[in-house]
């Protein structure tokens, strides 16, 4: 179940939505969907209209919301703030318990200042991260880079940027100014996301060097990165430097030699081209873009950071021999080197390796070859096997007909194809394994035959050097026409 509730509890939370929502725009139950006329407007809309008092927020909301207070303002008054939120004493004892427990697994301690409220020390890097991961959805950068509010903001999340909006004011053009000078107006563009989570990174880091609150250690065993020296204090300055390498940027950047990746980089390579019967003749191009995703994952995983994308949550689902091929080569990784990969990290690899082998299908290679068995005649055989070539990558063996069977004996094929039921059981109380098809394919018949070992037709390439090859030996146009008609008459006519 998406949403863990009972259809019970969904119907009175739906009743309890509609009070707030005009009659057209209500959700509705019906054959087991929720329906809504809703835009995304009319959404935004309706949560500018609420206020703390139409609102419940969660545990996680509520202990983000006291970590962000105290970080930015060194101190939180759990009981001025939670008499803001609405909310009992008895529910402030019981976080507090909740808190403490969580920030003690990170490496902070919580201090209670007698009638001031709490404090936290320890951890600073956990602290700046826990902040600026929730302050992420509750700021935006418009196209000025000039901070506005999200417009979709719960009560909860108003009452956040409230508090940041004074630093945001006081640091603001300090911050951008350096990120400017930093990435410059072309170089090194990184995503939004990514400029958004260092502007606040930054700001953060700011706020809490000139409250006294500095990082103390650095992490061991972390990767080369650029100096930067962004930060006005050396260990701050470094876990900077780490973020910004971790990035996404719109053109990869070039990290340093490292031994151990450069082998785990060639070693899942070499798995996948051997695995898929798939050569990567543009061998730099994946070589570097894998290199320099590993280097960003062993960063982020020492310094125990990610963003969850539910777009990720299918990849093992959609590509499944893929995704236990890269599984089972980086799986050793994490004993013998330290460098383990979560699930979403191992989909986004798959991602990039599913790309390039997409990129490297050349027509010609790793085609199956084929016999058809069936009694049509040599038209209706024609017709299938031009549209079978746009599906799928294919070399032509024979067709025979169910009286010359005999021949199978004598011929060299990987895949027998046929269309009816009757044949399929004939050439199986014969022996011979086949894959029975439609003969007006179907999307089922292409899967199939895609689980059975052919290759998609799709975005097939041509080696340049090899064709050029080619043709500089043929000597007239007519020559080097019948070449590319025979060696590629698929794509040439």
């Amino acid at each position: 179940m998406i949403l863990s509730k009972s259809e019970s509890t969904l119907k009175r939370s739906i009743y309890t939505l509609n009070e707030y929502i005009p009659d057209h725009l209500t959700f509705s139950i019906s054959h087991h969907e929720i329906r809504t006329n809703m835009t995304y407007a009319d959404f935004t809309a309706l949560c500018q209209r609420l206020d703390m008092n139409d609102y419940s927020p969660s545990l996680e909301e509520r202990l983000s919301l006291i970590v962000c207070f105290g970080l930015l303002d060194g101190i939180v008054n759990m009981t001025e703030l939670y008499a803001r939120l609405n909310l009992s004493l008895s529910t402030k004892k019981k976080d507090r318990k909740e808190l403490g427990f969580l920030l003690q697994q990170n490496g902070i301690e919580v201090v209670n200042r007698h009638r001031k409220g709490v404090s936290f020390e320890g951890n600073e890097r956990f602290l700046r991260m826990i902040a600026a991961r929730n302050l992420l959805s509750v700021i935006e950068l418009n196209k000025n880079d000039d901070y506005v509010p999200r417009q979709a903001n719960t009560p909860v999340q108003t009452l956040l940027y409230e508090l940041v909006e004074h630093y945001l004011t006081a640091y603001h053009d300090k911050v951008k100014d350096k990120l400017c000078d930093f990435f410059g107006p072309d170089a090194r563009l990184v995503d939004y996301p990514s400029k958004k989570f260092i502007y606040l990174h930054m700001m953060i880091s700011l706020i809490r060097i000139e409250k006294g609150y500095t990082i103390k250690e650095s992490i061991e065993d972390m990767p080369e990165v650029a100096s930067n020296y962004l930060l006005p204090v050396q260990e701050d300055s470094d876990y900077l430097d780490y973020l910004i390498a971790s990035l996404n940027y719109k053109e990869p950047l070039h990290f340093p030699f490292n031994s151990q990746l450069k082998r785990l980089t060639e070693e899942l390579i070499n798995v996948i081209e051997e695995k898929n019967q798939v050569q990567f003749y543009t061998y730099d191009s994946i070589y570097n873009e894998l290199y320099a995703y590993f280097y960003k994952c062993l960063i982020k995983n020492k310094l125990a950071y990610y963003f969850y994308d539910d777009k990720l949550d299918n990849t093992k689902t959609v590509f499944p021999k893929l995704y236990e091929q890269v599984k089972r080569t980086v799986s050793a990784w994490a004993t013998d080197d330290g460098c383990e990969l979560t699930d979403h990290q191992m989909s986004v690899v798959c991602l990039i390796l599913e790309r390039f082998i997409i990129k490297n299908r050349v027509a010609g290679q790793n085609n199956r070859r084929v016999v058809i068995i069936t009694n049509s005649s040599v038209e209706k055989v024609s017709f299938f096997l031009e549209v079978l070539s746009q599906h799928v990558n294919y070399e032509m063996v024979s067709y025979l007909t169910i009286n010359e069977l005999y021949r199978l004996e004598d011929m060299k094929f990987d895949t027998i194809l046929t269309f009816s039921n009757r044949i399929t059981v004939l050439l199986s109380e014969l022996g011979w394994e086949s894959i029975k098809i439609n003969f007006y394919l179907t999307s089922d018949d292409i899967k199939r035959l895609l689980d059975h070992g052919f290759t998609s037709s799709r975005n097939k390439k041509l080696l340049a050097e090899e064709v050029v090859r080619q043709l500089e030996t043929r000597s007239d146009t007519q020559d080097r026409t019948t070449y590319l008609q025979t060696a590629f008459p698929d794509i040439v006519i």
